[in-house]
């Protein structure tokens, strides 16, 4: 309002009418400023400690303001420990109302679910690692929680298959040892055996060369005697021819045998 308009008293009341809206508007504005600041997560303004009734505006935004930071405290602390791996952690719901107690169930719910999935996994990747490949996970999840139970028992089973396919080809392969050393068994059996046949060989061809040997000696002592009849033979021979020439001789000569 124009304060030149009134007279006297009359002016003096519009102009300290004008300065207490002002004041009021100024407030208004100033606690607008701080509650947008607020709703885009900057805590770090605050109302001046206004005197009376204003000091009213004053503490209910201070309320806000810690009602806030206490939620966010919540959740930094709950984050905190969910990036550490720790989801046994829980925030405390009863010290909060309505929505952000609701708020601080909702993200309890997501901790619980969150450790009762990797624990269910954990437990199977446990199994799997002493070697036991019955253990699946059996509990009721959604969104990525049913994935990772659906990958944890489709793993699972597929390492079942491999390790079966293992056993049946190393069965094949110790049948196959198995066989491979009753052969070689049974060749060493042969070679033995045959060995032990040369070794008769080599002995009988010993005795075949030493009678061989003895009968090329009696050979050569035969010959050598066979050459020796021969030459008597000759010299008898010769020996009667002789004597049937000495007898022709005498035949012929009567007068000399008289």
């Amino acid at each position: 309002m124009d304060a030149g308009a009134f007279p006297g008293d009359f002016g003096r009341m519009v102009q300290a009418t004008n300065s207490l809206v002002e004041s009021h508007v100024q407030v208004e504005l100033l606690m607008a400023e701080v509650m947008q600041r607020y709703a885009i997560g900057d805590l770090s303004r605050d109302l001046p400690d206004y005197p009376g009734e204003k000091g009213t505006l004053t503490r209910t935004l201070a309320a806000v303001k810690q009602s806030l930071m206490a939620i966010n405290a919540q959740i930094d602390e709950l984050a905190r420990a969910a990036r550490a791996g720790d989801f046994s952690m829980r925030g405390d719901a009863a010290a909060f109302q309505y929505q952000f107690k609701a708020m601080v169930e909702h993200l309890n719910g997501m901790m619980a679910s969150s450790q009762a999935s990797i624990a269910d996994v954990s437990d199977v990747l446990r199994a799997i690692s002493h070697g036991d490949l019955t253990a699946r996970m059996d509990g009721e999840y959604d969104g990525v929680f049913a994935r990772m139970r659906d990958d944890a028992n489709t793993t699972t089973a597929q390492l079942t298959g491999i390790v079966r396919g293992i056993q049946v080809a190393a069965d094949s392969i110790n049948n196959a040892a198995q066989e491979l050393a009753a052969g070689n068994n049974d060749l060493s059996r042969r070679t033995e055996q045959q060995a032990a046949n040369l070794e008769e060989a080599a002995a009988s061809m010993e005795e075949l060369t030493s009678t061989v040997r003895q009968n090329a000696e009696l050979a050569r002592q035969a010959d050598s005697e066979a050459h020796a009849a021969g030459a008597a033979v000759r010299e008898t021979e010769q020996a009667m021819a002789q004597m049937a020439s000495v007898m022709g001789e005498i035949d012929q000569s009567p007068t000399s045998w008289r």
